[in-house]
């Protein structure tokens, strides 16, 4: 990482911290934004340092946290969502289980000429 790239990425996590300081009215946000604002400051090395290591604890904490919305989104939203679908209307479901039917395909006896193509949505 550059480090005219680290010092703009720990400015905006600076900023992150003013801003929740306004919000939360919390002291400790804003020594940490002052804290970041002096690393820079000071030392282009460290901020290269603290700017890496904090990327890399940003994209471990986002695989991490995709995992955990997307397995809570399908047990608690989908899975749901299917079994009252299979509830509420049992003929569409009991028309995948049967059996004696060659296909699920239906022939339509339609004539497909230009103007059905033209409109299609």
């Amino acid at each position: 990482m550059e480090t005219k790239d680290a010092i703009k990425f720990l400015n905006g996590i600076s900023l992150i911290f003013m801003v929740l300081f306004l919000v939360f009215k919390m002291d400790a946000f804003l020594y940490i934004s002052m804290t970041i604002i002096a690393i820079i400051l000071i030392s282009e090395s460290i901020s290269k340092i603290i700017a890496s290591k904090l990327i890399q604890i940003f994209l471990f904490i986002g695989t991490i946290n995709s995992k955990i919305l997307l397995t809570i989104i399908f047990y608690f939203v989908l899975t749901p969502t299917a079994f009252l679908f299979r509830l509420s209307n049992r003929k569409i479901v009991a028309y995948f289980n049967d059996n004696s039917m060659p296909s699920y395909f239906i022939d339509i006896n339609k004539n497909y000429n230009k103007e059905f193509y033209e409109k299609q949505w």
